[in-house]
């Protein structure tokens, strides 16, 4: 049985879309 339901997945892979971005920009410029 999942833990996770699609809409907590959904939110999660937004949430990473927008988030491993960012972070790839600050790992630039450390």
């Amino acid at each position: 049985d999942n833990s996770f339901s699609r809409e907590q997945l959904n939110n999660m892979l937004s949430l990473a879309e927008i988030g491993i971005p960012q972070l790839i920009e600050i790992q630039k410029n450390a």
